[in-house]
């Protein structure tokens, strides 16, 4: 196994423990999220083009998910101060932001295929939030799915999208601060 393929699977498990972290404890582990989200940029060799990915898509993704709460798609027991989702869901849509340059980064290029993707596994993520109780919907289940595959299926290619665009953009920047 290469290098790069290990540096992917550990990228993968890195974030499923953030996912069950934030899932099945919310706030009762914050601190080994928050662990795992810095132990990130300890390891990786782009922590500035990955911190401004993860800022956009961590900001797209608390807007998305406020508004879904704010149609009542689905509620939360807790939520920030600022925003009617919590605190582990942001972290949450951190540690995603960073699987999409490793783990993920090769769909970069295939907005159908991340469509795709997105329709499917962005529900049945959130449908496995609800079944551990970390989310409820507001409407029937295959509404509340439904809802979810359109906006997942738009919200993960253009996640990739930003992901892309950041990096060339950071790459850019860099070469020219370079001459």
């Amino acid at each position: 196994m290469s290098i790069n393929s290990v540096n992917k699977l550990v990228n993968f498990v890195w974030f499923q423990a953030i996912w069950i972290l934030a899932i099945f404890t919310q706030y009762d582990y914050w601190w080994a999220m928050l662990i795992l989200l810095a132990g990130y940029f300890v390891v990786t060799s782009k922590p500035i083009e990955d911190a401004l990915c993860m800022v956009i898509v961590v900001t797209l993704g608390g807007i998305t998910d406020s508004v879904l709460t704010l149609l009542n798609v689905f509620a939360f027991s807790s939520f920030t101060l600022l925003l009617p989702i919590p605190f582990w869901l942001l972290a949450l849509w951190a540690g995603f932001a960073l699987t999409l340059g490793n783990s993920l980064n090769y769909l970069q290029g295939r907005p159908v295929i991340c469509a795709v993707l997105g329709a499917l596994s962005g529900p049945l993520s959130y449908w496995a939030g609800e079944r551990f109780h970390a989310v409820s919907f507001g409407y029937s289940l295959p509404g509340t799915l439904a809802v979810l595959a359109l906006v997942w299926a738009a919200l993960f290619p253009l996640c990739m999208y930003i992901d892309e665009h950041c990096r060339k953009a950071m790459q850019r920047k860099s070469l020219s601060n370079a001459h």
